[in-house]
């Protein structure tokens, strides 16, 4: 049995990305891994907007999803989401929101990215909620495939 592909049913979905990366197109993917990174269709003036994403069966390695912090009730089976920002790279300051998910045996980790010079880039947390939300809410009606 295979498990629902999220990365090609957001390649056909593009608009759940919408408030994460406008415009978003498919930076690459890795079949192996079942993961995938999506960035804005035309260039941000001095920024950086990235949406990774991993949908793994388990036991995989999520790459340093957090799978335990904060949880996130209603999302999933389990759910945990991590949060940082830098400041002390250069110029550059950056946030970066991290939701991993469980739905039976598929792990999905959401990991939002964003980096602009001088200015801290804006919170990304209740639109990287969201966005899993409809993952999750797809992946549970998607059809398992043999």
């Amino acid at each position: 049995m295979k498990p629902p592909n999220v990365c090609l049913y957001l390649r056909e979905h593009t608009g759940l990305m919408e408030p994460l990366v406008p415009g978003p197109k498919l930076r690459f993917a890795h079949k192996e891994t079942a993961s995938c990174d999506f960035e804005p269709g035309k260039e941000l003036d001095r920024a950086i907007n990235q949406l990774d994403v991993e949908a793994p069966l388990l036991p995989a390695n999520l790459g340093g999803c957090p799978t335990d912090g904060e949880r996130l009730p209603g999302l999933g089976d389990e759910a945990y989401i991590s949060e940082e920002t830098d400041l002390d790279d250069g110029d550059w300051r950056e946030r970066e929101v991290r939701v991993y998910f469980r739905v039976k045996n598929l792990a999905v980790c959401l990991t939002h990215r964003r980096a602009a010079l001088a200015a801290l880039p804006p919170d990304s947390r209740k639109a990287v909620i969201t966005f899993a939300h409809a993952v999750d809410k797809w992946v549970r009606q998607a059809p398992v495939t043999s």
